[in-house]
């Protein structure tokens, strides 16, 4: 058995490093980055990750990329789907590596798990028959008149069967997912990619908490626009204790009750209007405050925005 303390110590974390599931089913599993056992990573850093292990038809990933969000930290869910029938290889028990590289090119970090694969649970080809007398059992019209039907429910059947993938967030076509952030009250801004959207609907009940807040304004506007947020309450500037980033919000200012200053680094490739941004910080911040807005390029260095 793997230990989940020697797991933690890659810097890698993973909610279940042994799995089970029955060919032609799937079982979840969410990987990212411990940022206590990996601490010479950065926290606003971002990361790929990848699986080895497997067959590449076996599982999908939700993301690809790996970025902080407000209660999970940095994850990314994959789902294990080994089929069954023809395309199966086999049972039995897998070894899989997770691997998770920091995007700046830094060491790359990993994490063994082992995957069961169980037979599938024997159906009778059948399964109509069952609602009909036994004597119906032996006539091959009737079991292959019947046979005709099923073939028409089966797909429907399994449709069903599968109809929370359609509501996760993480799993939900692209085309559903406007219809999802309807559920919890959400609109997209023009331009966000897919594993945003996925993202900001994961995060809806942990930022309605903090709506209104600095903390709550920080994790919205970075996770819809795809950069760093500093925000300065009443002043004008730098204020020791708050969002200081030197080369970012470094400046001499003076006291502004009632107002935010919001500086925001855009990551290299996102691209950000600043009309947009302005738009996007009035929506966020609290009726009553006034506020003015930075749009800043990336620092070239890390650690100096920590």
């Amino acid at each position: 058995m793997i230990e989940p303390e020697l797991l933690a110590q890659t810097g890698v974390w993973l909610s279940s490093p042994e799995l089970t599931v029955e060919a032609g089913g799937y079982v979840e599993l969410r990987a990212g980055v411990d940022g206590q056992r990996a601490p010479n990573t950065a926290l606003d850093e971002s990361y790929t990750v990848a699986l080895r292990g497997l067959d590449r038809g076996w599982f999908t990933w939700s993301t690809r990329r790996l970025t902080g969000t407000v209660g999970e930290g940095k994850t990314a869910l994959v789902v294990f789907h080994p089929p069954r029938g023809p395309r199966l290889t086999g049972t039995g028990e897998f070894e899989f590596v997770v691997s998770v590289t920091p995007a700046s090119g830094g060491r790359e970090l990993q994490a063994s798990g082992r995957l069961t694969v169980l037979p599938p649970v024997t159906v009778s080809d059948n399964r109509l028959l069952h609602y009909l007398p036994a004597i119906y059992s032996s006539d091959d019209f009737t079991r292959r008149f019947l046979a005709l039907f099923q073939g028409l429910l089966d797909p429907m059947e399994d449709l069903v069967d599968s109809t929370e993938l359609y509501v996760d967030p993480d799993l939900a076509p692209p085309s559903l997912l406007p219809w999802l952030a309807t559920w919890v009250g959400l609109t997209f801004n023009a331009g966000m990619h897919d594993a945003q959207r996925r993202a900001l609907i994961r995060q809806a009940v942990d930022i309605a908490r903090w709506r209104g807040t600095r903390h709550g304004m920080q994790a919205e506007l970075e996770t819809r626009l795809g950069g760093k947020a500093l925000i300065v309450e009443n002043f004008r500037g730098l204020r020791l204790g708050q969002d200081a980033a030197l080369g970012l919000n470094t400046r001499l200012g003076e006291r502004a009750d009632g107002r935010i200053a919001v500086t925001f680094a855009a990551r290299p490739g996102a691209v950000v209007d600043a009309v947009a941004l302005e738009a996007q910080v009035a929506e966020l911040k609290p009726a009553f405050a006034g506020h003015t807005v930075q749009l800043t390029g990336w620092p070239s260095t890390r650690g100096g925005h920590g």
